[in-house]
C-alpha cells in the first residue's frame, strides 16, 4: 500500500503526544448513487490506507458518516453527520488538542468550526484539491474557509503556498519528507543485464502514457519496470503491450529501497497541469536518497527547481530519452550516489517533523 505523508507525520506525532487517527472523512461528497450504496457499508480500518502495524500511541478512529449524493439532500445530511461525529469525537478524546486537516470536505469543515478556539487547528495540504478535474464547485470554497479557519496552514508545494498561504493566519511550506531506511541503501545496478529504467508509485491519470510508450520504444535495449498499484487500466494495458515493459504490482513499503537500488534510473513521468503543479512526489527524494539519478518531466516547475543540479528535468519526448540514456552513462559512482544522498538528508521525515513542530510552537 501507499506509505503517505499523513502516515509518516501521525506516527511521529504519536511519539510525543497520543494520535487518534481518523478515517478520511470524504473530499468529493458527491457521488454516484452506486458509490453511495458502497460507501454505506462502513468500512473499518480498511479505508485509512493504513495496513502496516499501528504505530504504538495510534489509535485508529474508524467514524461513521453518512456520504451524500445530491446537494440537495446535503444540509439535513450534514447537520446529523455534525452530530454523528462531534458524538464520536467527544467520546475519544478530551483536554486541548491539534486538529489536523488533510482534506477540505464539509464534514472536516464542520469539525474544524466546532474545535475552532477549543483546538489548535492546522490544514496540512498536499494536493490541488481545488485544481482537480473532479472537484466540485464548493471544494474551492471548502479549501478557502479551511485555510480561513486554520491557525497554521502547511503545505508540500509551491503553488498552494503563494495561492492558498496568502489567506492564512500564518503558513509553512513544508514538502514531502524520505525515511531514513533508504538513504541506508545504496544502487546494486551492476547485476542487471541490461538497463532498468525504474518507477515506484501508483499508476494513474496523471502519468504521460504517450511519452513512456514513444522513449521505451526508443530504448528498446533497456527494461522499465513499474512497482505500485494500478488505478489507470487502459493506461497501464497500452504500456504493458511494449516487450521492454513489465509491471510487478505493490510492494511493501519496508521493502522499497532495496527495490529502487535495483534501478539505474527512476523517473517521474507525470504529464504537467493545473493538478500537477501541485504535487510534489515523495518518489522523487526516495530515488534521491538511494542514490540513484532521476529523469523528470517538467510537471511542477515550482518545486523542481530545487532539485534541478541532481535532476535531470526533460520537457519534451526526445528530452526524455535523452535524459535517460545519459544517466545510465554516467553511472551510479561512488561520489554521485554521495551527493544524491547529501540532498536527500535534508528533506528527512525526522527534520520535517521538527519544522512543522516548530512552526505550531511559535503559534501555540
Amino acid at each position: 500500500m501507499p506509505w503517505q505523508r499523513h502516515q509518516e507525520l501521525a506516527r511521529r506525532f504519536a511519539g510525543d503526544v497520543g494520535v487518534f487517527f481518523i478515517e478520511p472523512l470524504g473530499m468529493y461528497n458527491a457521488v454516484s448513487p452506486g458509490d453511495l450504496l458502497a460507501r454505506l457499508k462502513w468500512r473499518r480500518g480498511a479505508s485509512l490506507g493504513i495496513q502496516n502495524e499501528v504505530p504504538p500511541g495510534v489509535r485508529i478512529l474508524p467514524l461513521k458518516i453518512i456520504p451524500y449524493h445530491s446537494p440537495k439532500a446535503a444540509h439535513p445530511v450534514r447537520r446529523l453527520n455534525r452530530r454523528m461525529l462531534l458524538g464520536q469525537l467527544a467520546d475519544a478524546a478530551g483536554g486541548r488538542a491539534i486538529l489536523w486537516c488533510t482534506y477540505p470536505s464539509d464534514n472536516l469543515i464542520d469539525v474544524a468550526r466546532h474545535y475552532k478556539g477549543r483546538a489548535l487547528v492546522v490544514y496540512d495540504c498536499a494536493s490541488g484539491f481545488s485544481s482537480h478535474p473532479k472537484a466540485t464547485s464548493w471544494i474551492a470554497r471548502n479549501e478557502l474557509e479551511l485555510v480561513s479557519l486554520a491557525d497554521l496552514f502547511v503545505t508540500d508545494n509551491r503553488k498552494s503556498y503563494q495561492d492558498l498561504g496568502v489567506h492564512a493566519k500564518s503558513r509553512l511550506y513544508a514538502p514531502q519528507g524520505v525515511a531514513d531506511r533508504f538513504l541506508d541503501v545504496t544502487p546494486v545496478t551492476s547485476q542487471n543485464p541490461r538497463p532498468v529504467v525504474g518507477y515506484v508509485g501508483t499508476i494513474h491519470e496523471w502519468i504521460d502514457y504517450d511519452l513512456l510508450i514513444a522513449t521505451a520504444e526508443q530504448l528498446s535495449d533497456f527494461a522499465f519496470v513499474f512497482i505500485g498499484p494500478v488505478s489507470d487500466e487502459s493506461g497501464a494495458a497500452r504500456l504493458n503491450a511494449l516487450p521492454n515493459v513489465t509491471f510487478r504490482g505493490p510492494v511493501a513499503h519496508d521493502q522499497l529501497p532495496a527495490t529502487i537500488a535495483t534501478f539505474d534510473v527512476g523517473i517521474v513521468p507525470y504529464k504537467r497541469a493545473a493538478f500537477t503543479e501541485h504535487v510534489f512526489p515523495t518518489k522523487l527524494l526516495e530515488y534521491l536518497a538511494v542514490g540513484i539519478p532521476v529523469v523528470s518531466t517538467a510537471f511542477n516547475p515550482h518545486d523542481l527547481k530545487d532539485f534541478e543540479e541532481f535532476v535531470t528535468i526533460a520537457p519534451a519526448v526526445g528530452d526524455f530519452a535523452e535524459g535517460i540514456a545519459k544517466a545510465v552513462l554516467g553511472g551510479a559512482t561512488s561520489e554521485s550516489v554521495s551527493l544524491r544522498k547529501e540532498l536527500a538528508r535534508q528533506h528527512t521525515w525526522a527534520g520535517r517533523y521538527q519544522q512543522i513542530v516548530d512552526a505550531i510552537g511559535r503559534i501555540a
